[in-house]
């Protein structure tokens, strides 16, 4: 288990956005309520092509360090599987809006996907869109 007051300002930030990013994308819900919120923005290709990698960096010894064996083996099985889907089914030009996306197959895979790896987070996940 990971003591949060022996982490540094940037490892807490880390561990936050993973976190936040990994119950995002297992809620319907919370996916559409981002797109109202910024229309503008197709928020599949947020959640799938950009959020993720932006904070998922091994090779930084403070991303390393911030996390459990546990916690670090939950995001590799969930990386996995975001790059599969993402070589896959979102690789071409057209990717669709959410709204389009989150009635997919490979919507509602990646969406366990994020539900399995908060688990080792010890985060329960609030799954009453009834999409799971």
């Amino acid at each position: 288990m990971i003591n949060d007051m022996k982490l540094t300002s940037l490892q807490r930030q880390l561990r936050k956005n993973i976190r936040e990013y990994l119950r995002l994308l297992s809620s319907a819900e919370e996916q559409l309520e981002y797109q109202r919120n910024v229309p503008w923005v197709n928020i599949t290709v947020e959640l799938v092509c950009m959020m993720w990698h932006d904070d998922y960096i091994l090779e930084s010894k403070a991303f390393s360090s911030a996390f459990s064996k546990r916690e670090l083996q939950a995001m590799a099985e969930f990386n996995q599987v975001l790059d599969a889907i993402t070589e896959s089914s979102l690789s071409g030009e057209e990717i669709p809006q959410i709204e389009a996306f989150i009635n997919t197959p490979e919507w509602a895979r990646l969406s366990q996907a994020a539900s399995v790896a908060l688990r080792a987070f010890k985060i329960k996940v609030n799954k009453t869109d009834g999409r799971d």
